[in-house]
């Protein structure tokens, strides 16, 4: 799959259902330029329930990875917080978009609008959520969807457990490693891109890696630092949610 198919607002979806989990892996779309995630999950609970669950400050601080203090409208500023050492600035603030009880809420969130919809199924309810990524930079272009999606995972997978009043704690590196790798499958994100370079052809592989970039440097030239600055994939402040238990 190359950019230009990439650009042109296809979606992608599962090749082989799920790994790492019994979750089904989220959807993505690319729409003028920006990757859009998409997650649906069907819970057993009514859609009631479930809405207390995603937008109590209380509950969500058992699945969301920042705890967050707002108000119930629209218009309402919503403040993220976090342990030590996490990201600050446009990450500790967001709006309230949309708020409808108990079928729609969305709140903007570092640059992307997060939004969650309920619809009734039978005794229970389906949990539609949407993320947008900026498009840009290592923390929303397209390769970095691969990233960005198990921690969506994880969030959704904890809040199915708060709602069935079971303790839980976020999956490990080794889920978290093996999620993304399904992704990237799935998505295409492993792809090389045939380039023209003078007289002949070069290959390109770009891939989304969660490590610090001296890690990688030093298991690619064994422990040599690197000599001249270039494009280098590192690991954002959105890749290591570790959601509050």
């Amino acid at each position: 799959m190359n950019d230009e198919s990439r650009r042109a607002g296809e979606e992608w979806t599962p090749r082989s259902g799920s790994a790492g989990g019994a979750d089904p892996l989220g959807a993505l779309e690319v729409i003028d330029g920006r990757p859009v995630l998409r997650f649906e999950r069907r819970l057993s609970h009514r859609p009631e329930k479930v809405w207390r669950v995603l937008t109590e400050p209380g509950e969500l601080a058992h699945w969301f990875p920042a705890a967050i203090t707002t108000a119930p409208r629209i218009g309402a500023t919503l403040r993220f917080s976090f342990e030590a050492g996490a990201p600050e600035g446009e990450y500790t603030r967001g709006r309230v978009l949309e708020f409808d009880p108990p079928k729609v809420y969305a709140f903007d969130w570092a640059g992307s609008v997060l939004r969650f919809e309920l619809v009734a199924d039978g005794d229970g309810c389906l949990l539609l959520f949407s993320h947008p990524l900026s498009g840009t930079g290592t923390e929303g272009d397209l390769p970095s969807a691969a990233r960005q999606a198990p921690g969506w995972d994880a969030c959704l997978g904890l809040l199915a457990a708060t709602l069935e009043g079971e303790p839980a704690e976020p999956p490990g590196s080794d889920w978290f490693l093996a999620r993304a790798e399904a992704y990237v499958e799935s998505y295409g994100l492993g792809e090389g891109v045939a380039i023209v370079d003078g007289g002949g052809w070069m290959l390109r592989f770009e891939r989304d890696l969660v490590q610090p970039r001296e890690h990688v440097w030093a298991a690619l030239t064994e422990g040599e630092l690197p000599s001249r600055e270039g494009r280098h994939r590192c690991a954002s402040p959105m890749a290591t949610w570790n959601p509050r238990p």
